[in-house]
């Protein structure tokens, strides 16, 4: 590596050259944005698939050299945990993503086929990588063979969530056995509980008059039955 990299630098430097990737990373993202959607549009590949892909590479680009390079001055550690830490930091920033999206929920707008599968994708690569770990010391090339296994299931997620697009899977459709949910007008337990305190019909209940501007004082619980009751010829 070059001394200018194996040296470490002075605090002033640290802070300067932070401060300087900074902006130009803040400048660079604004600009990006809107060439993105628009790269979107002319390659026809849909804003999902645009952004994991080209916004994923392209924001992950630091990430990728800082764990090549921590790799290569062997610490395995700190690689592994920049890549690891990374992805959930970058999922956490949905909750950023969220509170600047004002007109709803950003996972209730941008819920879709594509969204589904590439988190699927990122499920199954991270399941990858942990039981990676678990398995015995095997090396091709000095290569783990799990990590060329993410490379092709990398490959064959992007062309699934491709091909989805074109050609969905699977749509949701109404069959024989499926039960629309209609509201009832009134609920079976008030209009039971309406029958039993007042002896009548909910529609009466409902219709019967109240003099305006007059208290009307709550029910209260009481051990004589209803006249109704008492006598044997009277009809509820």
């Amino acid at each position: 590596m070059p001394d200018l990299f194996a040296t470490p630098w002075s605090l002033g430097t640290s802070v300067a050259v932070f401060v300087t990737a900074g902006i130009l990373t803040v400048v660079a993202s604004i600009r990006l944005v809107g060439l993105g959607d628009t790269l979107a549009d002319r390659t026809g590949w849909g804003e999902a698939l645009f952004g994991a892909v080209f916004f994923g590479l392209a924001t992950s680009l630091s990430g990728i050299v800082m764990t090549a390079v921590t790799a290569a001055a062997e610490q395995p550690q700190l690689a592994y945990s920049n890549a690891v830490g990374g992805i959930a930091a970058q999922t956490t920033a949905l909750v950023v993503a969220d509170a600047f999206y004002r007109r709803a929920n950003l996972e209730h707008a941008s819920a879709s086929l594509s969204n589904l599968l590439f988190g699927c994708l990122l499920i199954a690569l991270l399941a990858l990588a942990l039981l990676a770990t678990y398995t015995p010391d095997v090396t091709v090339g000095g290569i783990h063979p799990v990590s060329l296994v993410m490379v092709v299931c990398y490959l064959g997620g992007i062309s699934l969530v491709r091909r989805s697009d074109a050609t969905p899977m699977w749509n949701a459709v109404d069959t024989s056995e499926t039960r629309t949910d209609v509201p009832q007008q009134q609920d079976p337990l008030e209009r039971h509980s309406t029958r039993v305190l007042g002896c009548s019909s909910p529609e009466s209940v409902s219709r019967s008059p109240r003099p305006a501007g007059r208290w009307v004082p709550p029910l209260r619980a009481s051990s004589k039955p209803p006249d109704c009751v008492q006598d044997s010829s009277a009809v509820c």
